[in-house]
């Protein structure tokens, strides 16, 4: 299965390297519960990664993900408004660049 992106007017090379600012960040978790916790089943793993892992947040566009809001404190929320959110506590700019 594909799926489309849309239009986004980022580069390859700016993609890229918002991804390695991005996993330069990250752990990998292996769940070691199991939640039911959406509306769609298969995106529980989801919730689970982000709880064993202590997330804030699940940023994704999936509808049936973010329907929750939150879940034993994981706040489910779309990338425009985790965005818009860095750009108020001042952590990025509109054009997401880090602030020093």
């Amino acid at each position: 299965m594909t799926r489309s992106v849309p239009d986004t007017n980022v580069s390859d090379d700016e993609a890229y390297m918002g991804h390695k600012r991005i996993t330069a960040h990250t752990d990998v978790v292996q769940p070691t519960r199991w939640v039911n916790a959406v509306p769609d089943d298969p995106d529980d793993k989801f919730v689970e990664c982000a709880l064993e892992g202590k997330a804030q947040y699940i940023i994704s566009r999936d509808r049936d993900l973010l329907r929750p809001g939150e879940y034993e404190g994981v706040r489910m929320v779309d990338d425009v408004w985790f965005r818009d959110s860095l750009e108020t506590q001042g952590i990025v700019t509109k054009h997401g660049d880090e602030l020093s």
